[in-house]
């Protein structure tokens, strides 16, 4: 069935801090990584999933990069009717408002163009699932001031089975499996190491999720070479790091989560965006290749309407709040 709301595209998440600190933090060398509690219905967010536009707006970007002024705007203290498609899209009054003027007539603009009394937001969001389940996207539910991945079949299936899928081809199941080493096993080189095994193979078979989840493992990596004072190491988790930020974006997706994902990537020179920029053309050469080994065709990386109304309507919103 449809979500009741849009909205929940885009927030079905946890707190963003916390998904950040999960997946950046410092690996534990002697203490596995325990599995966050959820309630009985659920399952606690153990990836790294939609971002929540709110929490983006609030927490991700409370001060401005440096070497970037913020400049002063006039607002609408009283926003009596938001910009249509803001209600259309369900987006919550705490993300826009106070709205700057320059924003309202961009976002009028968009409605128009999208004729969006015409849409069906049932549909659209039916599209939306389909689409985002292809991905290897999950089902959330809101549990309390945060949301919570709702449980599936999968989550009830033995690792023995679970494997067996995973052999078979099964797309969510090879994401599951890589998503359990990385909070279930001692984190160590051999874990991470078979845990991209498996997000690789799902991200062949069509999960953007999974190259989400390979940019945190690369961010785990780094952690690592901090610790072992490795710098060649530190850099190369960067730039693998960024090349899977590329890959995810070459597939498409919520561009807030892709353009989230490649900035907290690390620093890096011109010369080792380049070498990012090569790796991730590689490696979409060779997903794609195995795809085809396999008997698949090529990615499908069209969008479903929705997404492209939330992409561009975010982008009006970072446009004249300056928050790019």
């Amino acid at each position: 069935m449809p979500s009741k709301h849009i909205f929940i595209m885009v927030t079905a998440v946890a707190s963003l801090l916390a998904i950040i600190m999960w997946n950046f933090r410092a690996p534990e060398t002697q203490q596995p990584i325990a599995p966050v509690s959820a309630p009985s219905t659920t399952s606690a967010v153990t990836e790294m999933p939609l971002l929540p536009l709110s929490e983006v707006a609030s927490k991700s970007t409370p001060t401005p990069a440096p070497g970037k002024k913020t400049v002063a705007t006039h607002t609408s203290q009283e926003l009596a009717a938001p910009p249509a498609i803001l209600t259309f899209l369900e987006l919550p009054e705490k993300f826009y408002h106070p709205l700057p003027e320059s924003c309202v007539p961009p976002l009028e603009a968009l409605a128009q163009e999208y004729d969006i009394d015409t849409l069906d937001i049932h549909k659209l969001t039916l599209e939306y699932e389909n689409w985002n389940q292809s991905r290897g996207g999950r089902d959330y539910a809101e549990v309390g001031s945060s949301y919570e991945i709702i449980a599936s079949d999968y989550d009830a299936y033995s690792d023995d089975t679970l494997h067996e899928l995973a052999e078979q081809g099964d797309m969510l199941a090879n994401q599951i499996i890589g998503q359990k080493i990385m909070t279930q096993s001692r984190a160590s080189h051999e874990s991470l190491e078979k845990a991209e095994r498996y997000f690789t193979q799902a991200a062949i078979y069509g999960s953007s999720q999974s190259l989400i989840n390979l940019i945190a493992l690369e961010q785990r990596r780094k952690i690592f070479a901090k610790q072992e004072k490795q710098k060649g190491n530190e850099i190369q988790a960067n730039i693998n790091a960024r090349a899977w930020s590329e890959v995810a974006r070459l597939r498409g997706g919520i561009n807030l989560q892709i353009k989230f994902s490649a900035s907290i990537t690390g620093h890096l020179t011109e010369e080792q965006k380049q070498q990012a920029h090569k790796k991730a053309d590689a490696l979409y050469q060779s997903l794609n290749g195995m795809r085809e080994h396999k008997g698949l065709s090529p990615f499908d990386n069209s969008l479903p309407l929705a997404v492209h109304m939330i992409n561009r309507t975010t982008a009006v919103l970072e446009d004249c709040n300056e928050l790019k």
